[in-house]
């Protein structure tokens, strides 16, 4: 069963993260049963209970508007095998120019990994260009462990990064969505 909110998953610590956020308004269900596995006995986890019902989102489509322009945005998430050549997270901004993407096969955008895309596509010349981060020091060490030294050396030279405060009003933001979503799926 989907239903409209004004509030979404995830999507929301995104968006509001950027601070543009006018509008949000999400429709989500929960299809998919899971496997429970138990992970300690190792990597590949055993499963303990095959076919669970899961109580977790997981088909999320969101849109609504951002920034002073009102421009469009659309996220689509689905769990499970993604659809063959096709990104397991669409996330579109639609302005007056064009349109900004961002694919990924993964949802973890904050580990990061291979495959996640970010492109610009500009109406008044018709293209496309990918968006690649610039290459530093860090790019070396193991992808997880790119964002941790990027904070760190943030920290250290007193730029922008995540602080117990930020952290605390993601959470409290979270918090409002679950138990809305707990309030009407049961």
């Amino acid at each position: 069963m989907q239903r409209a909110r004004t509030y979404g998953t995830f999507l929301t610590g995104i968006l509001e993260e950027i601070r543009l956020l006018s509008m949000l308004v999400t429709a989500w269900s929960t299809l998919l049963p899971v496997n429970i596995k138990d992970y300690s006995v190792g990597d590949t986890g055993k499963v303990v209970e095959a076919g669970a019902r899961n109580t977790v989102p997981d088909q999320i489509l969101a849109y609504g508007t951002v920034g002073p322009s009102d421009a469009a945005v659309t996220v689509k998430f689905h769990a499970g095998k993604e659809f063959p050549g096709q990104p397991r997270l669409d996330w579109r901004i639609q302005g007056e120019k064009g349109w900004l993407r961002l694919a990924s096969p993964l949802v973890s955008l904050n580990v990061g990994g291979p495959g996640i895309k970010l492109e610009i596509a500009r109406n008044e010349t018709n293209t496309v260009e990918e968006i690649l981060p610039e290459a530093d020091e860090w790019d070396e060490l193991p992808v997880p462990a790119q964002n941790i030294a990027r904070l760190y050396e943030a920290y250290r030279k007193n730029e922008w990064h995540p602080t117990f405060d930020w952290a605390l009003k993601r959470h409290e933001a979270l918090d409002r969505i679950w138990k809305e979503f707990d309030a009407e799926s049961h």
